[in-house]
Formats: C-alpha cells, structure tokens, sequence
C-alpha cells in the first residue's frame, strides 16, 4: 500500500491523465482527494481506480431525439421541433478547463431554451486553439454533449471562428471539421454551423464539402447579408442591426421560400443593460417582437445577450429580455 507521498507522486498522474481521457479535462482537488482515499483507506487497486474513472462517462444517458428537416421545418420523433437556443459561446471552453457549466444550463432550461449555441474556436473574446489541447480537445465533446443533453439542451456547435488567427489553412480546417464531426455525430443532441460570420473569420464554406451523419448549416454571413451559396440542411441568419430590428426576421420566410430550407436567425441586436444603437437593446418588448416574428416566419431563434458571450448567468435587465423572447417563441 503506498503513502500519500507516493500516491500523489507516482500514481496520481495517471488519475489525471485517466480524467482527461475520459472527460476532457482533469480532475478537481476533490476528485484527487477522493481516489486518495479509495487507494489509501479503502483498498482500492491503482488498476481498478483507472478502470472505474475510464468507465465512468456512459455511452449516452440522455438522450434527446435525432433533428430532421421536413418540409422547411425541423422535425424532432415527427413533431415540429422549434429553435429555441440562446448564446453561449464560451460554455465548451469553460467545460474543458473543469468548470461547472451546470447553472448556465439550469438558466437556459429555466427561461424556456432547448439549446445552446457554443463556439469550438475563439481568439477574440477568449482564448480556444483546439490543437493546444490535443486529443483532450476531441475527448471532451462527449462528456460536455451529454452535460447538455441531461438538461434537455441541445447544442449548435460552430465549427470556426476567429479562424484566421487560430487556424488559417484551408486543409487544417477541413481536417479538424473531419475529427469534430466524426465526435459530434455520434450524439443526437447536436446541429453543426461550418463557420460564425464567414467574411471576417478567415473561412470561404465553397472550399467546404458538407460533413455527413448530422445537420449541418454551411455558415452565417454579416449584419442582415443573405447566404450567397446554396446551403446544407439549414440556414443560419444574422439579421441586420437597424433602427427596426425586431422586425427584421421577416427576411426568414423570403430565404425559406428561396432556399427551401429551415431558416434560423441565431444572432441578432443582443440583451444588454445599456441602450446601445443597433447593437444592445434593454427593451424586453422588442425581444418579444423578434421572437415571435422568427417563428412565425422561419423555424425559431436563438436568444443572444451580452453575457451569453462568456457563458455567464444573464443581469435582471437581460433576464427581462429573456423572458419576454421565449414567451414570443
């Protein structure tokens, strides 16, 4: 039986390498003071320890029903499946560094959400190179997938962003979309984006086949700029940022009737708790406006606020906001 001094030197790192194959990220000090004490004062073998962490994550506890597009619409088990996502961006990221995404989670459920939409690269708002976390990266997308999934989330997944500065080579995109997709897919809770706002984040989605097993939109342009290129199975809308934006997801049913596709405007004027021309608005009436147009001429929306870019809880003004959205939707 090793000392705690040998536990810690010579084993624990094959606890923590353990943890990090099987969830992504290693372990808290209370999941190392744990497995100390099941080694030291409970009889536990090092082997069996490693088999109980690198079983531990099961196949898909919770699981939400497959998405599929029928008639411009998304279907979920033959019923029409709304979008009803909010923004998150950093949720995946945060995830991987161990933390608890959990009360995000229980937010979004809370307010009425079904997803969350999450970005798997970012240079600006924060820092997530994928190959600066190796097989780590890929190995955490099941756990954090499921994470979601117990809370009834779904998650659109953006593939690129940021991309000019995190990964510039077409072929290097193309081969992390291959191992990202290979994961995603796997899970049924799940809808890719090629790329957030394609002109500004180093990605031309024509260089792109479409990656198969799952839906997939081929990527969101700017400010109100409609997709220039037949999509994939969905279409990803960021409305324009004008004086009269809540109305501005009418263009939904124009592209829908053009492209004969689900349309979705995941990303407008944001929530925010300062008034701020065509980009954050605190008028939980607007929200409410946008919503209901969104659904009513495409197949729902995703709530975006000012602290969704962090993946942090929403302040009382942006709650409002919430709130007056997923009654709209």
């Amino acid at each position: 039986m090793p000392t705690y001094d040998e536990f810690v030197t010579k084993e624990s790192w094959e606890v923590e390498d353990a943890y990090i194959r099987s969830h992504g990220h290693g372990p808290a000090i209370s999941d190392m003071y744990h497995n100390a004490w099941r080694r030291l004062e409970e009889g536990w073998t090092h082997e069996d320890i490693i088999r109980d962490i690198e079983g531990s994550l099961p196949a898909d506890p919770f699981p939400l029903p497959a998405l599929s597009v029928e008639f411009e619409l998304l279907m979920a088990d033959d019923e029409i499946w709304p979008w009803r996502m909010v923004t998150s961006f950093q949720l995946f990221e945060r995830y991987l560094k161990g933390e608890d995404i959990t009360p995000v989670l229980r937010w979004a459920q809370s307010v009425g959400a079904n997803g969350v939409r999450v970005l798997g690269m970012a240079h600006n708002l924060f820092r997530l190179y994928p190959h600066e976390y190796g097989q780590s990266y890929f190995a955490a997308i099941p756990g954090f997938l499921i994470t979601c999934a117990a809370y009834g989330m779904y998650v659109e997944w953006v593939a690129f962003a940021d991309a000019q500065n995190v990964m510039p080579s077409t072929d290097a995109q193309r081969s992390l979309l291959e191992q990202v997709n290979d994961t995603l897919r796997q899970h049924t809770n799940v809808v890719g984006e090629l790329v957030n706002e394609y002109s500004k984040n180093g990605v031309a989605p024509t260089l792109f086949s479409k990656p198969t097993g799952m839906l997939w939109s081929r990527g969101s342009g700017l400010d109100g700029e409609w997709p220039p290129y037949s999509p994939w199975d969905i279409v990803t809308y960021h409305t324009q940022r004008k004086f009269e934006w809540p109305r501005t997801p009418k263009d939904s049913l124009e592209i829908r009737d053009m492209r004969h596709v689900p349309v979705i405007p995941n990303e407008m004027v944001g929530a925010g708790d300062v008034l701020e021309p065509w980009s954050r608005s605190n008028v939980p009436d607007d929200f409410y406006a946008y919503a209901a147009t969104a659904q009513l001429m495409g197949a729902g929306a995703t709530f975006h606020y000012e602290n969704g870019l962090f993946s942090f809880l929403p302040s009382p003004t942006q709650q409002l906001c919430a709130e007056a959205f997923f009654a709209g939707i």
